[in-house]
């Protein structure tokens, strides 16, 4: 039994090396000599287990399936397909959101036979918000921006979203380029009061700008 033991902890330590390796240190915590996880590219944890007997088996974040008869490279292997896998699927999914976001800007833009427009949002949650702002034209051309922002309140952040397309409007020096926003309380703002050009929409109308400010996980600048 010493010796089955011995041989579990030599093979789970070149396991850990390799994974430490791969992966780097903070992705990877040992829970006991049988048991390894593997942080995944969605802050969950893949699971690699060795029984008593030296083989290796891991449960892949997300699936019910465990795979068993496995070589360390085998491990590295599933698990960097799967965290590309991942990455492209939400890049792919962040893409295609900022598509729908201008497509819906520019059809309310065209709804209100305007030749330009700018459209702005701001997302509040948890003490973190996220100031958006996108300008379409009608020739098709386009500019996005989103902002991570430090505020203390959901109307502040909404103030920060319209300076922040007022600074896209300020680039192309084009100050009948109108604003909108979904936000009432802001035409209180003395900051705003001598400012031209800004409008309130419904919120049904500023989609566009709602869903890129609601975005979390990003926080530079998109230019389309």
């Amino acid at each position: 039994m010493a010796l089955i033991n011995g041989n579990v902890m030599q093979k789970k330590d070149k396991l850990v090396k390799a994974l430490v390796n791969a992966f780097g240190p903070s992705s990877v915590r040992v829970n006991t000599e049988h048991h390894v996880q593997v942080r995944s590219s969605n802050s969950g944890w893949h699971d690699v287990w060795i029984n008593k007997e030296s083989m290796i088996s891991m449960k892949i974040c997300g699936k019910r399936s465990v795979k068993t008869n496995l070589s360390a490279n085998d491990v590295i292997g599933r698990i960097e397909n799967y965290n590309t896998t991942k990455t492209d699927l939400a890049a792919m999914h962040e893409a295609l959101r900022i598509g729908e976001s201008i497509q819906h800007a520019h059809a309310v833009m065209l709804d209100r036979q305007l030749d330009r427009a700018i459209f702005v949002d701001a997302g509040f949650k948890d003490g973190k918000a996220k100031a958006a702002a996108i300008l379409v034209t009608k020739e098709g051309d386009v500019d996005v921006r989103v902002r991570s922002i430090s505020i203390n309140t959901s109307s502040q952040a909404e103030y920060r979203a319209v300076l922040l397309g007022m600074d896209l409007r300020d680039q192309y020096a084009d100050y009948d380029t109108p604003i909108f926003t979904d936000c009432k309380a802001l035409f209180e703002h003395k900051e705003l009061k001598n400012v031209e050009n800004i409008n309130w929409i419904p919120r049904i109308r500023n989609k566009g700008a709602d869903r890129l400010s609601n975005m979390r996980k990003r926080s530079r600048t998109k230019q389309i």
